[in-house]
């Protein structure tokens, strides 16, 4: 099984990915994604891999956070 990583964008969901706990990145334009990776069947890698914000995206066969970096997002920041 393959380590599996999704981020969804505002407006889409994934029974893997939950609202309210996963983990929320950005991309380029500050649009936020929610994220989840793990072990998981089913998914294909989205073509191209950059996140888009039309559609749920998906790597597959690589680590969450090598996957995260090659979609083009990063961990939001925030105030503590």
């Amino acid at each position: 099984m393959a380590t599996v990583t999704i981020a969804c964008p505002p407006g889409f969901s994934d029974t893997n990915v939950n609202a309210e706990t996963a983990p929320i990145w950005i991309d380029a334009n500050g649009i936020e994604y929610m994220v989840a990776s793990g072990q998981l069947d089913g998914y294909e890698t989205s073509d191209p891999v950059a996140a888009r914000t039309d559609r749920v995206n998906v790597v597959v066969g690589m680590d969450g956070l090598d996957a995260l970096a090659a979609m083009g997002l990063t961990v939001k920041e925030i105030e503590v």
